[in-house]
């Protein structure tokens, strides 16, 4: 009998459409990656699996070069001393390199080219999914290596780090992530730690993180996604004589993201002049929530409430079509079991137009309004001091903003 461990993650896609997946089978930033960085204290292992003693500890941070990938592990090349040596090492233990030019990946079977012209020499055939070292950029085109030979192929055949990245450093200052960023010097790419994404094949997002469970959408090849939650499951396996080796599940080892199950025996009354506002799931039957004048609470039957999260006080409740919801700058993707900040105010001031006389004032949010179909978008209502109002627009869940 043995032991083994799957992560899986939470992703909604651009759609609006939630579900699990194995995040082994999704690509994420680190494969745009060939350096990473990994941090003082974190254990490294001689084999891609758990429950085993680690074959060292760092003592220092360190860049590392990234090999190979199985599952949720990535083979790494580390110094110890004079020497390269070899580990593997948990994928949430690592950071991609930030001014690593990374890895391109084909999207489609395309040919490399003696020179960035349509009809040159034809030096290789490139299939999709197939990992491309960056070397120059000319015009349309990009200078690459692949395996033993270089030669030119169009940018539009290519998903880059660029695709997967959150802000990126030119010569010019700092950037939202674009392609035409590559006719300049770029100095840093810095990676969107929530994306991830599908490869050369088309994706099953999951009901619940099982296998066995029900298909919510089927995502194609090529497309973006963003990690919600993750949790990971342990099973456990036995060998019969006539079946073979049989998988049964243990439990969960580690999770950010529950599922409701039962309330905790933590409830309490709430007197009608209490309550502010009452709104109802979209996608959980006879489940409630209500703002109140102590905070915020859930209920499955409308009279007995659970407190939420960390609010003491009563915040506007909102709450968008697939369930996620929404109360003052934070929002749960687990229907309140937990909460994390969609506004990051730094991002909110870079879109706003003279900050120097806006940021005098008091700040508070008047409404955030999520839009029919998809969650990440958002009109946020703020009113700046005694008398100035307005109105913000994210079509990414807070990671830019735009004034209406």
């Amino acid at each position: 009998m043995g032991y083994d461990q799957f992560e899986w993650i939470w992703v909604s896609n651009t759609q609006g459409q939630s579900g699990w997946v194995l995040k082994s089978s999704v690509l994420l930033p680190l494969d745009f990656s060939r350096q990473a960085v990994i941090s003082k204290g974190e254990a490294l292992y001689s084999e891609p699996r758990h429950f085993q003693s680690p074959s060292k500890i760092l003592e220092n941070s360190q860049l590392v070069n990234l090999i190979d990938r199985k599952r949720s592990w990535y083979k790494i090349v580390y110094k110890e001393g004079e020497q390269n040596k070899t580990a593997w090492v948990r994928a949430q233990y690592l950071s991609p390199y930030s001014k690593d030019a990374g890895l391109f990946f084909s999207t489609e079977p395309v040919h490399l080219r003696q020179a960035p012209r349509p009809k040159s020499k034809l030096l290789a055939n490139i299939e999709s999914g197939d990992p491309i070292v960056p070397l120059d950029t000319k015009g349309d085109w990009v200078y690459v290596q692949y395996g033993s030979q270089k030669g030119y192929i169009p940018f539009r055949n290519l998903k880059t780090r660029m695709d997967v990245a959150i802000k990126v450093r030119t010569d010019k200052g700092y950037y939202k992530p674009h392609p035409a960023l590559y006719k300049y010097k770029i100095h840093e790419i810095f990676s969107n730690p929530q994306w991830a994404g599908t490869g050369p094949f088309s994706l099953e997002l999951k009901s619940l993180p099982d296998m066995a469970s029900s298909t919510v959408v089927t995502v194609s090849p090529w497309q973006d996604m963003i990690v919600q939650g993750y949790t990971i499951k342990r099973w456990g396996a036995s060998r019969l004589s006539r079946l073979g080796t049989v998988w049964w599940f243990d439990k969960t080892m580690e999770s950010n993201v529950e599922r409701i199950q039962s309330f905790p025996s933590q409830l309490v009354k709430l007197k009608k002049d209490e309550i502010y506002q009452i709104e109802k799931s979209p996608v959980a039957q006879k489940l409630f929530f209500a703002s109140a004048t102590s905070g915020i609470y859930r209920s499955f039957d409308g009279d007995n409430w659970q407190p939420l999260g960390p609010f003491k006080n009563g915040f506007p409740i909102k709450l968008a079509d697939n369930g996620v919801l929404f109360v003052a700058d934070k929002v749960s993707f687990n229907h309140g079991e937990s909460f994390r900040d969609f506004i990051r105010w730094d991002l909110v001031f870079e879109s706003l137009p003279n900050k120097e006389h806006i940021t005098q004032g008091p700040l508070q949010i008047l409404n955030v309004e999520p839009h029919k179909g998809s969650h990440k978008r958002i009109t946020l209502s703020l009113r700046v001091g005694q008398n100035k109002y307005m109105q913000l627009y994210t079509a990414d869940l807070g990671q830019s903003w735009r004034i209406q």
